[in-house]
């Protein structure tokens, strides 16, 4: 069963300002440690991160409004690769309790990058 879907749409040129402008701390509010390594590692940094925020985003919103006015902290969703480059979402234990308040089984995520976005979609399912 299907708990929720969510879609973000990401400006890659928004990231591009954080890494040129902003201080490395303001990128580790929204990423994940393992995020930040895994990006350092391509070429194409700033629309990997983009791909990522939106990613975030999505589960956020896949998740069906459970997480509204929780204070909620972008890095409990954290991304990552397979070694065939598909996303997934890490069920770290923060996720894991979220999950089980709302009912939420899996998450499935898709990423791309075309030109000056990314965008993400997350499927939440119960």
């Amino acid at each position: 069963m299907i708990i929720g879907i969510g879609t973000d749409l990401t400006a890659i040129k928004d990231i591009e300002y954080l890494l040129e402008h902003m201080k490395e701390g303001a990128l580790e509010r929204m990423f994940t440690k393992d995020e930040l390594v895994a990006s350092n590692k391509r070429s194409d940094r700033a629309a990997c991160l983009a791909g990522r925020f939106a990613a975030k985003e999505a589960v956020f919103k896949a998740f069906g409004g459970t997480l509204h006015g929780t204070g909620f902290d972008l890095r409990k969703i954290e991304t990552l690769s397979r070694e065939d480059g598909s996303p997934y979402v890490v069920i770290n234990e923060e996720l894991s309790k979220l999950m089980d308040a709302s009912g939420v089984k899996a998450v499935h995520i898709s990423i791309s990058h075309e030109g000056r976005y990314a965008i993400a979609m997350a499927v939440a399912e119960g």
